[in-house]
């Protein structure tokens, strides 16, 4: 799949106007966890982390936009690459990577933020959260 990928700088904007509206210190962290976090979908794409989508070690597995945007949120999950509100930062790259490619998720902000937190805590895997995505493009 041909996607246009997430611009770190307007990632940590949207971060840090978040931030300004419902609290939090801001700061990047580790900038180079934010870049990891980043690369983590196209390393997926590339055919890294097979097992996830039932192809063998080294196989090129087609990913759509639901799954790219799943790796989006739990790469900035397990990165944590900022000081704080990253629950927040994950789900805003969720959707700015889904409305860069022409995609609009339409669940309730309210749903959207419990399958994140969910996610947070190891309850929902990136396949799941993925399913749940494409249930509401």
């Amino acid at each position: 799949m041909n996607c246009q990928s997430i611009d770190s700088t307007v990632l940590v904007l949207l971060h840090h106007e978040g931030l300004k509206a419902y609290g939090g210190t801001a700061g990047i962290r580790d900038a180079q966890l934010l870049e990891a976090a980043l690369c983590w979908p196209m390393l997926m794409a590339a055919g890294r982390g097979m097992e996830n989508k039932g192809g063998a070690a080294g196989e090129p597995v087609e990913m759509d936009v639901a799954d790219l945007a799943a790796c989006y949120a739990t790469g900035i999950l397990r990165h944590a690459p900022f000081i704080d509100g990253n629950e927040r930062a994950a789900l805003l790259a969720m959707g700015l990577f889904l409305y860069t490619n022409g995609w609009q998720l339409g669940a309730s902000p309210l749903d959207a933020a419990q399958m994140i937190q969910a996610a947070a805590a190891g309850v929902l895997d990136e396949a799941r959260l993925a399913q749940w995505i494409r249930g509401h493009l």
